[in-house]
């Protein structure tokens, strides 16, 4: 598969995820906030940002992310499920919050593994890069 048409994909990918995909040439930005709630007395939020760097001369995407918590005030009583973990460099699980007040769900690996399999399927090989998108 050649650059532009993986672009495209790995692009639409993102998209369909629910993601604000940026950026342009080799390097793709996306972010997405995937837990929000607030309330009276504060707010809590849970946002992805990542990029994915295509790299024509090797055949490498190189990729990026961070998973950022974000709260003040004082929390009402919530329901919380989940468990995640980090392995290497990737990070993996789910995690549920819902209250009145909103709430969301993040799956970790769900947007690093559809790219994976997109980049791999196209014949590019796929790095993990520990460094802020």
């Amino acid at each position: 598969m050649d650059l532009e048409t993986l672009r495209s994909h790995a692009r639409a990918a993102l998209a369909d995820l629910g993601m604000t995909v940026t950026g342009q040439d080799d390097l793709i930005g996306a972010e997405k906030e995937e837990i929000g709630a607030r309330w009276m007395l504060g707010a809590r939020s849970t946002r992805r940002k990542l990029s994915l760097r295509l790299d024509e001369a090797t055949r490498t995407a190189i990729f990026r992310e961070v998973v950022i918590d974000r709260g003040w005030g004082l929390p009402p009583p919530r329901l919380w499920a989940g468990a995640f973990a980090i392995k290497g460099r990737a990070l993996s699980g789910r995690r549920v919050e819902r209250s009145g007040w909103g709430g969301g769900e993040v799956d970790y690996a769900a947007p690093r593994e559809r790219l994976r399999q997109l980049v791999e399927a196209a014949g590019w090989s796929f790095r993990i890069e520990l460094r802020m998108p």
